[in-house]
């Protein structure tokens, strides 16, 4: 998820800096300004939406490895009480 959140402001960062050269003169190919802020914008979300879906699958994962929910690290045996009355 942290590629997705990178590449979101990263996304944004080029947007702006795309944004800025515009209309000052920087970029005079058409339509270059529209396709870059859409591939970047929808890219970035795209990575953002992936992460989301690794990070859930991965904790499935986790959860299914069947492992036990303790360890028992040392157990005492108590002798076993036949006479219920001192029990």
């Amino acid at each position: 998820m942290r590629v997705g959140f990178l590449g979101v402001l990263f996304s944004l960062i080029l947007e702006a800096f795309v944004l800025y050269s515009h209309p000052t003169g920087g970029i005079t190919l058409p339509g270059y300004t529209a396709t870059i802020l859409t591939v970047t914008f929808f890219g970035a979300f795209n990575c953002l939406g992936l992460g989301v879906i690794g990070n859930y699958v991965w904790r499935a994962f986790e959860n299914t490895k069947g492992r036990p929910n303790f360890i028992v690290s040392s157990s005492i045996d108590y002798p076993k009480c036949l006479d219920y009355d001192f029990c």
